[in-house]
């Protein structure tokens, strides 16, 4: 699309700082328990786009998709499977998509989470995938207010589970689950749907 030339347009850095602060950012650190450090994660109000999986051998990596991690465009952080307790996430506000996944097509294998998974994914239409993975402790996941939308696919929960969709038109697609605590399961304001695809 042309546009037309103004006096001040050889000047963009102005323009060019504000899209700069307009990228999303999400922070994570490691953040000390009784139990051992958690890993906690945290976005801004931007949609951001991350995923988590497991690189090599115990190694996990969160990499950001057009998001930036700790600040840094393209960054990524990594951190053990034997060196963490509780994996937890609070993505904030905006429409944010969250993939977590182990690798079944070699020998890595599911994504072992030590004890709690926690995700709070804020307000906004928000999108979480999770396959490949086990539990060790509790699932608690809460989607906010907006439509959003919650696949788990070929994974084991130890614990119990609290899947919440808060307000809005939420669907939840589950295939292939192991819940060792059935009789504590907790599902909240979904609409249970079948779909061929695990993404969507």
């Amino acid at each position: 699309m042309s546009r037309r030339r103004s006096a001040q347009s050889h000047n963009s850095t102005p323009a060019l700082e504000q899209r700069m602060l307009l990228a999303g950012n999400v922070t994570v650190r490691a953040v000390s328990s009784p139990e051992g450090p958690d890993i906690v994660i945290t976005g801004d109000s931007s949609a951001n786009s991350i995923t988590i999986t497991q690189t090599s051998t115990d190694v996990y990596t969160v990499k950001g998709l057009s998001t930036k991690i700790n600040g840094v465009t393209g960054g990524t952080f990594q951190f053990r499977f034997d060196q963490f307790d509780d994996l937890r996430i609070a993505m904030s506000g905006g429409n944010d998509y969250l993939e977590i996944r182990g690798d079944s097509t070699s020998a890595i294998g599911d994504l072992d989470i030590t004890d709690a998974l926690v995700i709070d994914m804020g307000t906004g239409n928000d999108r979480v995938n999770l396959r490949f993975l086990e539990v060790k402790g509790n699932l608690n996941v809460k989607m906010g207010s907006g439509n959003d939308k919650f696949n788990i696919r070929d994974s084991k929960v130890d614990g119990i589970q609290t899947l919440d969709g808060g307000s809005g038109t939420d669907d939840i697609n589950a295939l292939n689950i192991q819940d060792v605590a059935n009789p504590s399961h907790s599902l909240i304001s979904f609409k249970p749907v079948t779909r061929l695809a695990l993404w969507y």
